[in-house]
């Protein structure tokens, strides 16, 4: 399965095909989006502005999909 949640927009896409208009709200809110790659994936992490500077986290390589991701793939309708 090919997965990206994208929490901003509220949408889900799934081999390609979007749901929207999704109650992501309990998606961690440092969260920018998730790739998923059949068997792997990676967390992008949102860039932080402290006033001065702009920091991010680098992007977390995943060999399994967070519980998260998962509710988020189901509310979609996997």
């Amino acid at each position: 399965m090919r997965l990206t949640i994208i929490p901003s927009d509220n949408a889900v896409y799934i081999d390609g095909i979007v749901h929207s208009d999704l109650d992501l709200s309990f998606v961690p809110t440092d969260i920018h989006a998730l790739q998923w790659y059949d068997s792997y994936g990676e967390v992008e992490f949102k860039s932080v502005f402290d006033g001065t500077n702009i920091t991010k986290e680098p992007n977390q390589i995943i060999q399994a999909l967070p519980d998260w991701a998962q509710q988020a793939a189901d509310l979609a309708g996997t």
